[in-house]
Formats: C-alpha cells, structure tokens, sequence
C-alpha cells in the first residue's frame, strides 16, 4: 500500500487532463467508509499496523492465510486482529468448515477508508509525514547494516572529490563492490539541487514513472513468496524490496 501525499494539493487523480501526474491509485472505483472511531483511525493511521491490515482490505482471508502472505508468526497476525476487529476495522464475514471448530474468515469493514485527519492522534500533520518516514527509514537501516556487515563494511568515507563534489559513502574497497554485485541492491541518495519549477515537475513524472514501472514489475513477478522457488532461476530468488522515491522543496530558513 502507497502513502501517497497530493502534491499540487488539487486532489486531482492522474488523468484528469490538466497535464499533472500524482501517486494516487484508482481511488474512484472503491467504496470507501470515514473513520470517526479514534481506535480505528489510529491503526488506520500507524505505518507500523498498516501492513498488518492489508491482507484483509477489500478481500477475505484467514488468520492463517494472512500470516502466510505476511510471512510473520501465526500468534502475532491472530493478536492483530483481535485488535483490529475491536477497534472495527476488521469483521467476522463468514466461517470455513473443518473437522471441529470452523475457521473464521475477515475482511475489513469497507473496501477503503478514508481518515480525518483531526481523528488521528497526531499533533499536525508534519507528526503524520514523520511518522510514515520514521518507519520506512527503520525499515532501510536495518536491512542496509545487515547488507553491509555481511560486506564486511564497518566503516565510511567523508571526502572532496577533485571536481570540488563531497562525498560520504560506505568505506568499500574494489573486492567489497565486486562481491556486492552478487548481492541484493542497496543504494541511499539524497541531494540538495537548485532546479527550475518546472524542471522539478518533470523530475517528479519521471520518479512516478519509475514508480508505476516497479509496480507493474511485481504484479508481473512469478513466485512472489520469497525465495519461491518457482521464481525464474536467472533472476534469483523473489524477495521484497523498498523502493523510496521522495522530492520536496528545501524549506526557507524562516519556515
């Protein structure tokens, strides 16, 4: 699921033929429902439960079913949902019959939801931006010091470049990058550059084109389940990656 944020603040879907591109999905074909229960706008607002309900939005699963597509434990998806059926967000649509007791089956109580912002338990909204980044940057590093210590990487480098450009990367020699290239990517960006508005705007299609292409890649994946074996061999193993594409005005020192 995209935590999309609407950048001109049209709120404007892609399409709409003003020539503008957005990160929003087809929201006009789904039945949404406003949360007004703050138990639910807040599970609905955490990027650490978010993931959690996604098994269950606008389709049915089992308990158990939902901890094999998470690939988390059987106890820790059955807690979950205890939580999210109290607070509404799930409920109990029907039952599949098995020797002795029948298992449950959930689905969240509407196919979207939308989510006032003053029923979340945020302060302001730069809260609920930071929340959503806090938890992707946790994400990024943990995966990332495990890449690098399996590098042997331990260390990093700060220097000026002879065209005058800084630097600051990971201490690898040339034996660390050739063996990385038989790992699994990692790469963190993050610059500073003095653009054009409407230079910006086209960085921005092309970001979301990148985006959609991903997108499009890992609907088309086969085996999807990590390290499915039915995945094609060429490729290695199917595993699930984070892709963070971000760009936003430098504010004003007096912001």
């Amino acid at each position: 699921m995209s935590d999309a944020t609407d950048i001109d603040g049209t709120g404007r879907p892609p399409g709409d033929g003003d020539g503008r591109d957005h990160v929003f999905g087809p929201w006009r074909e789904v039945a949404f429902r406003t949360v007004s229960d703050p138990r639910a706008a807040k599970l609905l607002s955490d990027p650490e439960w978010v993931p959690w309900i996604e098994p269950f939005l606008g389709r049915t699963r089992s308990i158990a079913e939902a901890a094999d597509e998470l690939g988390r434990p059987l106890d820790a998806v059955r807690y979950r949902v205890r939580r999210l059926h109290d607070a509404g967000v799930l409920e109990v649509v029907g039952e599949r019959k098995r020797a002795g007791r029948p298992i449950r089956l959930y689905r969240t109580v509407a196919d979207g939801f939308v989510v006032p912002f003053e029923a979340t338990p945020f302060v302001d909204l730069e809260e609920r931006i930071l929340a959503t980044m806090t938890a992707q940057a946790r994400s990024f590093a943990r995966s990332a010091a495990q890449l690098l210590r399996e590098g042997g990487v331990e260390s990093r480098r700060i220097y000026r470049a002879p065209d005058g450009t800084v630097h600051q990367e990971a201490a690898a020699d040339d034996a660390m990058l050739a063996a990385a290239a038989e790992r699994d990517p990692l790469e963190s960006l993050a610059l500073e550059v003095s653009l054009p508005r409407d230079v910006a705007r086209r960085l921005l299609r092309e970001m979301i084109a990148l985006a959609r292409r991903a997108e499009a890649l890992d609907e088309e994946a086969p085996g999807r389940e990590r390290g499915d074996p039915s995945g094609d061999p060429s490729a290695g193993p199917v595993r699930r990656y984070l892709l963070a594409l971000q760009i936003a005005p430098v504010p004003d020192a007096d912001d």
